[in-house]
């Protein structure tokens, strides 16, 4: 079945082409290509320009810009690639495309001086914190991809897209202990201490630290705790990962004292 609203006379033979896609109600493009048949199912590489396509089909018109007639998916997108720059969608407020290069290019999600939130205040990332077989049918040829374009774009400019772009300062740089911390203002942390541990339903029990070391050593946990306790004087148990080292349950509260060295 033809997609609804194209205009076209398809030839014959060809391995792909590129299309453009008209927002009537908005004057907006969108630009693509595709791998394919024209007649095939295949709308856009663009989830919400699919779903779109699918809410106002009236509304949304394709024409095709090109027919490629070679055999490879690389020289599909450079031709996709030079049709965006020949309209420049980059610097164009009129095309929904965020960049002048096929496959979005390389680098952070910014349009035109925007990101992603300017456009859509409620838009959530449901992707983040998930691994790429969460998210992909076939991850293993998305992270091949992912190679292919660092490579192709270190081997065109000899360098990461990152290169003489400035990072966040970060504020502690240069700072001591003290100064961000505050807490060894106050306490000697390489005095002995006693740790006194407060475990539900069980009789409490104190554990004497020479230092950091015995520390994780006895009580099991990291040292990121312990800055907690000397920080503190208390640390509460609230949850348990998988993967930490103590057996401590949920509940149990830990006490740091500091001790003369002659204890």
């Amino acid at each position: 079945m033809a997609t609804p609203r194209v205009e076209i006379i398809e030839p014959t033979g060809y391995f792909g082409y590129v299309y453009m896609w008209c927002d009537i109600d908005r004057n907006m493009y969108y630009i693509g290509s595709h791998k394919g048949s024209v007649y095939d199912k295949y709308k856009s590489g663009s989830k919400w320009l699919n779903d779109t396509i699918k809410k106002r089909p009236n509304t949304m018109k394709m024409r095709i810009l090109e027919y490629y007639y070679g055999n490879d998916r690389e020289d599909l997108y450079k031709l996709e690639s030079r049709w965006l720059m020949f309209y420049d969608v980059e610097n164009n407020e009129n095309y929904y495309n965020f960049k002048n290069q096929a496959r979005g290019g390389m680098g952070p999600f910014i349009h035109k001086g925007k990101k992603r939130a300017d456009y859509s205040p409620g838009w959530i990332d449901h992707r983040k914190g998930k691994k790429l077989e969460e998210i992909y049918k076939n991850p293993e040829e998305v992270r091949n991809r992912f190679k292919r374009a660092v490579r192709e774009y270190f081997e065109k400019h000899g360098h990461g897209w990152a290169k003489g772009k400035k990072h966040k300062s970060d504020k502690r740089t240069g700072k001591t202990v003290e100064e961000i911390y505050g807490y060894r203002k106050i306490i000697n942390p390489n005095k002995p201490f006693i740790i006194t541990i407060k475990e539900p339903l069980v009789e409490e029990c104190e554990v004497y630290c020479r230092h950091e070391i015995d520390f994780f050593n006895l009580i099991k946990m990291e040292t990121s705790n312990l800055s907690i306790l000397k920080r503190m004087g208390k640390k509460e148990v609230l949850r348990r990962h998988q993967d930490c080292r103590h057996d401590y349950p949920v509940g149990t509260i830990l006490y740091l004292k500091f001790m003369d060295e002659n204890h």
